[in-house]
C-alpha cells in the first residue's frame, strides 16, 4: 500500500501546480471607473455652498466592487482651489464619515455601464473663512479604490460678494 500512497502524492503535488500555473497565468480583469462632478449652480454668493453630485460610473467590461464601511464616499476627495490657485482644500472629503463597523461591510455592485450618485458638498472639507475672497474656486473629485483613480473634470464655481 505505501507504494502507492507517494505516486499519488506526487500526482496531486503536480496537479496543484499546474492548477496554480494556469490561475497565475491569466491576465488580471481590467475594471475602469470615471467619476464626474455636477454641480447645479456654479454662482454663489461667499458663504453659500451649491448643491452638487458625483458620478462613479463602471465603465469597463467586468464587474465592479466597491467595498465600504459607511458611505461608498469614504473614497472621495474633493481638492478644492481658491481664486489665486491655493489649495484650501483641508483633508480628503472622504474622512467625514466615520466607520460604523470594524470591517467595511457593505457593497456597491456596478454592472458594465452602471452608475451611482450621491450628493456631496463642494466645499465640505474646506474651511468657510478659507472662501472669502471673490473670485473663481476650482474643485476637482477624485475617487480612489482598490489601486483605481478616477479623476473628474475640474468644474469652476463663481464665488461673489454678498
Amino acid at each position: 500500500m505505501s507504494q502507492f500512497s507517494k505516486p499519488l502524492v506526487v500526482l496531486v503535488v503536480f496537479g496543484v501546480s499546474i492548477q496554480g500555473l494556469s490561475v497565475l497565468s491569466q491576465p488580471p480583469k481590467e475594471v475602469k471607473m470615471e467619476c464626474k462632478l455636477i454641480v447645479a449652480k456654479k454662482n454663489v454668493t461667499v458663504g453659500e455652498t451649491p448643491p452638487a453630485e458625483v458620478e462613479i460610473k463602471n465603465v469597463s467590461k467586468e464587474d465592479l466592487i466597491i467595498t465600504y464601511n459607511t458611505n461608498p464616499l469614504e473614497f472621495l476627495d474633493l481638492e478644492v482651489f481658491d481664486p489665486a490657485g491655493k489649495r484650501i482644500s483641508d483633508g480628503k472629503y472622504g474622512g467625514r464619515f466615520s466607520p460604523s463597523s470594524p470591517t467595511p461591510q457593505r457593497q456597491v455592485i456596478l454592472k458594465p455601464g452602471d452608475a451611482f450618485r450621491k450628493p456631496v458638498g463642494v466645499f465640505g472639507n474646506s474651511k468657510e473663512t478659507d472662501r472669502t475672497t471673490p473670485g473663481v474656486y476650482r474643485v476637482v473629485a477624485v475617487f480612489e479604490y482598490a489601486k483605481m483613480r478616477a479623476v473628474a473634470e475640474a468644474v469652476m464655481v463663481n464665488v461673489e460678494a454678498k
